[in-house]
């Protein structure tokens, strides 16, 4: 697919009426502005946060609870009976015809050590789908948005960091965790990696064709890719599970499994192919913190 095929290519929409329409584009643009506005605040706190370690090398920060909060603000006054499941504010979970999937910041380990691959992702689902969402990168105030009724909503991408070069060859994303914990060790050498920071901010790069591919070989909250798969369905792309089943989008906390996601299918076939061997190496040596089959809920 062409770039310039990118915008404005909805899929088809599970309830095309009206009135539908109309909700989701209301809660899309309050979504943008909620993302804009959470990402002005966290890039402003960059020198000055104060962060805690919750689990070994898991951080949070006061900038990701400040971006939690004026999300929330947006939300609950705009929409009070949405429901809302953020990384930050398990407690207020709750469910609504259409849910608010938030991370205020993916990729705070990124963010605290000063490196620009981190965003503020809001997804919006209904009914097991990804409807929505809004992927919002602080360093360049770039909003990336876009819905199943609207396609992708254009934005300039050429001041995004791991953007692509268009003089290199097919550019596959992969996890920089992933990477250092060597779960990488042993891929194929002729499907060349690169390691790049926020799952989120990588699923928006691959929506706005600024790479070919994305894998992950470990599961994800819902928070971590529900802005994203929601910018990869309005350009008519979607995941392949490495569980090879098909998986609504939850609106609570369940983990997916690992996935694929390429935008030409040859490539998608052979890494598919890949990040299962992949992950069934991981599992037989007893290496991967989470198998893409999990999908218990944490505690």
């Amino acid at each position: 697919m062409r770039k310039d095929d990118l915008f404005n290519s909805p899929i088809e929409s599970p309830r095309p009426d009206a009135a539908w329409r109309a909700a989701l584009a209301e809660r899309l643009k309050a979504a943008e502005e909620a993302a804009r506005t959470a990402a002005a605040a966290v890039w402003a706190l960059r020198d000055r946060f104060v962060a805690e370690e919750k689990r070994p090398d898991d951080w949070v920060t006061d900038a990701d609870r400040e971006a939690d909060r004026l999300i929330r603000d947006v939300k609950d006054r705009r929409f009070p009976d949405d429901g809302w499941l953020s990384e930050e504010s398990l407690t207020g979970t709750s469910a609504g015809a259409f849910t608010w999937v938030v991370d205020p910041i993916d990729g705070t380990r990124e963010f605290v050590a000063g490196n620009p691959e981190h965003a503020v992702s809001i997804g919006l689902v209904w009914r097991g789908a990804a409807v929505g969402g809004v992927v919002a990168h602080p360093p360049s105030g770039t909003v990336m948005s876009g819905s199943i009724e609207e396609g992708l909503r254009p934005v300039p991408t050429t001041s995004l960091p791991a953007r692509r070069d268009l003089h290199a060859g097919s550019r596959i994303l992969v996890s920089r965790s992933d990477t250092a914990q060597s779960r990488f060790t042993g891929w194929p050498a002729d499907v060349p990696i690169t390691p790049v920071g926020s799952i989120a901010y990588k699923l928006a790069l691959l929506a706005y064709g600024e790479c070919d591919a994305v894998v992950s070989l470990t599961g994800k909250r819902p928070w971590d890719v529900m802005g994203g798969f929601a910018l990869l369905r309005a350009a008519g792309l979607a995941p392949r599970f490495l569980d090879g089943r098909d998986h609504p989008m939850p609106a609570d906390n369940r983990r997916l499994p690992g996935f694929v996601i390429a935008r030409e299918a040859p490539l998608a076939d052979r890494l598919f192919s890949a990040a299962q061997q992949q992950a069934r190496s991981l599992e037989k040596n007893g290496t991967a913190s989470r198998m893409p089959h999990s999908r218990e809920p944490s505690p």
